[in-house]
């Protein structure tokens, strides 16, 4: 018999996250960005900024601990559905919003535009980056659990993060490492989150 029994501890990571989500968009809506940074209270605001962009990185962490085994199947890809339909609730939610509260006028073109083209709210790149991500988790798996040992797994994680991440720490001033892979961190953090499970 399957053990059902929830980890807490993924449902407290859920959380932070999610209140994350809430205050990097609180800080967008509070004119932080206009005001100098002077003092304790503003570098304390200036700190939490940073860790609550964190946000996006703990649900791509969960993403690879609870994905890390799923493998090609018709089954898997239906899930896409419940991602789609709740993508598309929201965009006529916030359709809706734009109507109701900026007075703005949609066509049944300006609908479907806006919802087929992902542009209902501005938040919808996680969405596209999302979808693109849970059709992959299928091969990303097959390269991760591939791999024979746990030493081959830590390489290949120092490496996505040598590409990903590094050249965003080390290019000031000047290009020293190249930068074009660092639209990969999604998967780079997947993988850790598999390693971590």
């Amino acid at each position: 018999m399957e053990d059902f029994r929830r980890k807490s501890g993924l449902d407290i990571v859920r959380c932070i996250a999610i209140l994350f989500v809430i205050s990097v968009h609180f800080y967008s809506y509070s004119n932080l960005y206009d005001v100098p940074i002077e003092g304790r209270r503003m570098f304390l605001l200036v700190c939490g900024r940073w860790l609550f962009y964190t946000c996006v990185p703990l649900f791509l962490l969960l993403s690879g601990y609870l994905l890390n085994r799923k493998t090609l199947s018709k089954g898997y890809y239906k899930g896409i559905i419940r991602i789609l339909f709740v993508y598309v609730i929201m965009s006529v939610l916030c359709n809706l919003f734009k109507i109701f509260h900026d007075g703005a006028v949609l066509t049944w073109k300006d609908w479907i535009i806006t919802i087929l083209g992902y542009e209902a709210a501005h938040y919808t790149w996680y969405v596209q980056m999302y979808i693109g991500l849970f059709l992959l988790v299928p091969f990303i798996n097959l390269i991760y659990n591939g791999l024979q040992s746990k030493k081959q797994k830590i390489w290949l994680i120092v490496s996505m993060l040598l590409i990903t991440s590094a050249p965003g720490l080390l290019n000031f001033k000047f290009q020293i490492l190249p930068n074009w892979w660092l639209t990969l961190y999604p998967i780079t953090y997947y993988f850790i989150g598999a390693f971590i499970s």
